[in-house]
């Protein structure tokens, strides 16, 4: 108990409280002279704590600020932050002027020492003071098609309501909208989805549109349902042609609310049973249509969303549920991107993934199944990446035979030009026979050649006898190369389905071997929990022991001093009742001296009278 109360003096004595007395104290020199003892420890922990909180932003301005000394700015800027006043009159002229306190006489009131100041002095004095302002710098929006966007813009970046009035209708039709989409009714959710996507009259109601989006994103984290008729609200509006999201504003705002969907930890996917995933891939396929719409080298929105989608994938401390937005946001742009930005970081990133997928502790399997889905995303980037190189391969291959196909018919056709030429001056061959053709033929081209007609003609029969058995032969490879592929097909079909049977064996297996793994860590944690039963209850029969012996060993002691009192009682009785009869027969002595004496004296009394 005496640990307890000191640990517990301790921890009160860790932060600076306010106590009763000074409670007191600041009400009296306000005026208020009756307060209570309960109001004043009240008030006295409110103001400690205000004080805590106040001190502890201001110590975050100055880690910003790279000090290790807090200022009187720090914390002026600490409570402008919590909408309270800042201190005037403590903000030092020279940054390392060091501020001195004292303690009055009469009572424990600390004030500052300063000094005594003329105001005659400086009054008559030439020197002007310094702007005390901070300074500051004001941005507003140029006319952007003859419109300007300086009070949409505003009141979008600040996150404050615009200042710029809807009429009745327009502010009805946006309550009515925004209601549909939250509510329940399906139908009425479709209308409104359909209206977005193609009313062209809603412009003015588009800075309205971007705010309630970016600002329900993060209102409606826990709820998936709501997030996904959130996500096709920006889905309808970007569909919609009639609006223009080129401001700045709200391409960012827009993104924003995407990023936060794809990357952030969702307070719904806390609970196992809300599918997340699903809603970060409708995200990342939304974010993808914007950057492709929307994104130019003005604006920096493709290059500040694939920055923040690398920072996030190689940052490893960072959830699984992050990662796995960040790779999907990646496969959504371009294989350009998976080539610059996943696959170098695939040496690192895969042992890390692969240890997660390895641990198979019950504490790590909610984890275990994120680093599943990471996979899957990973790999599918892979086989979308391989899959494309593929395709541009046979593209350019195709583009080959093309070109060499309009080669060759080019070629033909002027062959077959020139044999239109010839046959323009010969006589028609058709209906004849192949000798009479030749030898017709023969005057035009070749009179003193060497050789007959037979002998031309039989070459000629020779040449197409090749060429048929030539073809024959190509038709036969072209036949025996279908078998081969088919055969070829067949096999790589038979591989397949053994790798796939091994595989299911070897999942089969692992499954087997995580399932004995398991049944032996809870037969071990059965047998650690039924050791340390055992433990506890032998250590309980031990105390019980212990504490039956001593209250044996007490008992015997409070019997044997009860014992030893009754007999230090007796004796001192038995010592006084001889005391007692001690002085008693003393008294009965000195009576009976007395007494023989008295009749001692009176013999000799009566022997002098006789005398």
């Amino acid at each position: 108990m005496a640990e307890k109360e000191e640990r517990k003096v301790v921890d009160e004595k860790r932060f600076a409280i306010f106590s009763k007395e000074t409670i007191r104290l600041i009400a009296d020199s306000v005026g208020i002279t009756e307060i209570t003892d309960q109001a004043a420890t009240l008030l006295g922990e409110d103001a400690s704590y205000r004080l805590r909180e106040a001190t502890q932003n201001s110590s975050q301005y100055m880690k910003h600020a790279k000090r290790k000394k807090l200022m009187t700015d720090d914390f002026n800027k600490a409570l402008r932050k919590s909408d309270v006043q800042p201190v005037y009159g403590h903000r030092p002229v020279d940054q390392e002027q060091v501020w001195t306190y004292q303690h009055t006489k009469d009572g424990q009131i600390v004030f500052l020492d300063e000094d005594d100041i003329n105001l005659v002095d400086i009054a008559l004095d030439d020197n002007i003071p310094c702007n005390p302002g901070a300074v500051s710098i004001k941005a507003h929006w140029l006319a952007v098609e003859g419109s300007s966007k300086s009070q949409t813009s505003q009141g979008l970046a600040s996150g404050k309501p615009i200042e710029k009035k809807l009429s009745a209708e327009m502010q009805t039709y946006f309550d009515r909208i925004t209601n549909s989409i939250l509510g329940k009714d399906e139908e009425l959710m479709k209308l409104a989805f359909t209206d977005l996507r193609t009313n062209a009259q809603i412009i003015p109601l588009l800075p309205y549109f971007v705010s309630f989006i970016s600002n329900g994103v993060k209102t409606v984290s826990h709820d998936l349902k709501q997030l996904t008729k959130l996500l096709h609200t920006l889905r309808a509006l970007l569909n919609n042609t009639s609006l223009y999201l080129e401001p700045q504003p709200y391409l960012n705002l827009l993104v924003q609310s995407l990023m936060y969907c794809l990357l952030e930890p969702l307070t719904a996917s806390i609970d196992l049973k809300n599918d997340h995933w699903v809603l970060r891939d409708y995200a990342a396929r939304l974010l993808a249509q914007i950057l492709f719409s929307w994104s130019t080298p003005i604006n920096h929105l493709m290059y500040n969303t694939v920055k923040t989608l690398k920072e996030v994938l190689y940052d490893n401390n960072k959830p699984l549920c992050s990662h796995y937005g960040a790779v999907i946001g990646i496969m959504m742009l371009d294989q350009k991107h998976i080539q610059e930005i996943l696959i170098p970081h695939l040496p690192v990133y895969m042992p890390h993934l692969n240890s997660i997928i390895d641990d198979t502790s019950r504490a790590n399997a909610v984890t275990k199944s994120d680093a599943h889905k990471v996979y899957g995303a990973v790999l599918y980037c892979v086989e979308y990446l391989l899959k494309s190189q593929i395709k541009e391969f046979e593209d350019e291959i195709s583009r080959e035979k093309e070109n060499s196909a309009i080669a060759t018919a080019s070629d033909s056709e002027v062959n077959k030009s020139e044999q239109k030429v010839k046959s323009q001056t010969l006589p028609n061959p058709f209906g004849t026979s192949v000798a009479k053709f030749y030898s017709e033929m023969y005057d035009y081209f070749d009179p003193e050649a060497a050789k007959t007609g037979e002998e031309l003609l039989d070459e000629f029969m020779e040449q197409v006898r090749v060429q048929e058995e030539i073809r024959k032969a190509q038709l036969e490879r072209e036949k025996l190369e279908k078998i081969r592929i088919a055969r070829d097909k067949q096999e790589q079909e038979e591989r397949n389905k053994m790798l796939r049977e091994k595989e299911e064996r070897r999942r089969q297996e692992r499954r087997r071997a995580e399932l004995e793994r398991e049944l032996i860590l809870k037969r071990k944690e059965e047998e650690e929990r039924l050791r340390m039963l055992k433990i506890q209850e032998e250590q309980r029969l031990k105390i019980l022991k212990e504490q039956e012996e001593k209250r044996l060993r007490t008992m015997k002691e409070q019997e044997e001093k009860k014992l030893r009192t009754l007999k230090e009682q007796e004796e001192k009785k038995l010592r006084i009742m001889k005391e007692q009869e001690e002085q008693r027969l003393k008294m009965m002595r000195e009576q009976e001296e007395q007494r023989l004496k008295m009749m001692k004296e009176h013999e000799e009394q009566k022997l002098r009278g006789k005398i």
